[in-house]
């Protein structure tokens, strides 16, 4: 492990400040000059670079054997490849291509009023993270209830997901939601928003978090721009906001009214995600997978590997304890960004790496169910979150949660995790030994499903309307 990250730390403050030391130390002077960088900024570079990333990562995926979708904006070939447990039932994929198959390239409108639910970015991803999952779930969610249809937006027209010929026009009672990121969205997509507005439509956007305002140390620099420039043009474009927590609504009614007062009649309403078990799809479970279970305890982290997430601080406490001699693995399942060689390096060149410590960046939902009925407990030191949806969906599993100590965690979770200060080494420790010893907790109750989920979203959108 590189010295800027050894001994503990104490506190979210003293994690930025290493964060930014590695970061720099990451990337020398002298192989990023201002004017590659400036290169590097150009919208036409970023854009092929963004394609020839994907076309790598589709042939790396179908290379080995485990493609879940393809990048060709057809929402149909990706359902149909997507495992029946992440909620997605025959029946669903059967009115999939029942309601987009049937446009033949015409000029849709629903009657009745329908909600469409913008799924541009997450068909363009290269993996199903955080944001993307939802925005999947809640597709499908709303494609089983009959009153919604997925959609893309190609820069010039909105089209069915499935059906990349068809046109759609919005009509007076039809909603427009853009629920993955819109950190992205261009000024085409902004005009195309205010001219559903005028043609009597409703246009919503869902903000899932703001902290890359926070914490911009934790942020790929790129990042934070894109994020901090069009937040403002986004806001002003959308009738009303969504958010999937009450933490983030008052997060983002704060920063309007700091930053954005002209958007401050902007009606916020809060929906609740789905956070059901995750359930096996009866899908293959890689041998290596299967061995790091059988070795021994194991602690399981799941998500994104990015500085917010706290997988350096989640080291450093499993350091302490195996230097103490303590029987215990720490498994991560989810991938890292070519933005973060620091954080891939930290991984891979820890003395543990492959004795005790274990990384999948391509871990299944059979796998990820795998690993939640055999781990000791989750992992979740994130410095700051919107949701959480590991967190509950462990504890609908049975599985122990050693997590920061958060207001949204405590809002969708209450003080059933095992909680610690954020970034706090010793406090961490503490948990981990807690839950060494602790036995399968009782299921977390009440579970809300991706169809109640969908129910709450179009009674928040009810609720702008008012």
């Amino acid at each position: 492990m590189h010295a800027a990250f050894n001994g503990p730390f104490h506190d979210v403050e003293d994690y930025e400040g290493k964060v930014l030391l590695l970061r720099a130390m990451a990337v020398p002077d002298h192989e990023r000059t201002p004017d590659i960088d400036a290169f590097l900024r150009r919208p036409s570079v970023r854009f092929i670079f963004r394609h020839i990333q994907d076309f790598i990562w589709t042939c790396r995926r179908w290379l080995s054997g485990n493609v879940r979708y393809t990048f060709d904006g057809g929402l149909q070939k990706m359902m149909g490849q997507l495992p029946v447990a992440n909620g997605v039932s025959e029946t669903s994929r059967g009115s999939v291509a029942k309601e987009n198959v049937q446009s033949d390239g015409a000029n849709v409108a629903f009657p009745g009023g329908k909600i469409y639910i913008d799924i541009t970015s997450t068909l363009n991803a290269r993996d199903v993270g955080g944001i993307a999952r939802v925005a999947l779930k809640m597709a499908e969610a709303g494609l089983r209830s009959g009153r919604a249809v997925p959609v893309t937006f190609d820069g010039n027209a909105l089209r069915l997901a499935s059906d990349e010929r068809s046109t759609i026009t919005l009509r007076p009672g039809d909603r427009y939601l853009l629920i993955d990121i819109f950190w992205t969205i261009t000024p085409e997509h902004r005009d195309f928003c205010k001219k559903a507005r005028q043609s009597g439509a409703m246009a919503f956007i869902c903000i899932h978090d703001i902290f890359p305002l926070h914490y911009p140390i934790l942020m790929e620099p790129g990042f934070y721009r894109d994020f901090s420039t069009n937040l403002g043009p986004a806001l002003a474009s959308f009738d009303a906001i969504l958010t999937v927590s009450k933490y983030v609504a008052a997060d983002v009614r704060q920063i309007i009214g700091s930053r954005y007062p002209e958007n401050s009649g902007t009606p916020i309403e809060v929906f609740r995600l789905g956070d059901d078990a995750i359930a096996g799809t009866g899908g293959a479970v890689r041998d290596q997978i299967k061995a790091v279970f059988s070795n021994g305890p194991t602690m399981l982290g799941v998500g994104a590997v990015v500085p917010h997430k706290g997988v350096p601080v989640a080291l450093s406490g499993f350091d302490v304890l195996w230097s103490e001699g303590a029987d215990v693995q720490y498994t991560l399942f989810g991938r890292t960004y070519s933005s973060c060689p620091w954080l891939r390096e930290l991984i891979e060149k820890h003395p543990q790496y492959g004795r005790r410590l274990y990384w999948f960046e391509d871990a299944s939902d059979s796998e990820l169910a795998y690993g939640f009925a055999r781990s000791k407990a989750l992992v979740m030191p994130s410095v700051i979150e919107g949701f959480g949806l590991p967190l509950v969906e462990a504890l609908r599993s049975g599985l122990p949660v050693v997590a920061s100590d958060l207001a949204v965690f405590r809002e969708i979770a209450g003080n059933m995790p095992l909680y610690f200060p954020p970034c706090n080494t010793a406090g961490l420790v503490r948990a981990l030994r807690k839950a060494l010893k602790a036995e399968r907790i009782s299921v977390m109750p009440n579970a809300t499903s991706w169809d109640d989920a969908f129910r709450s979203l179009t009674e928040a959108m009810a609720r702008c309307a008012e």
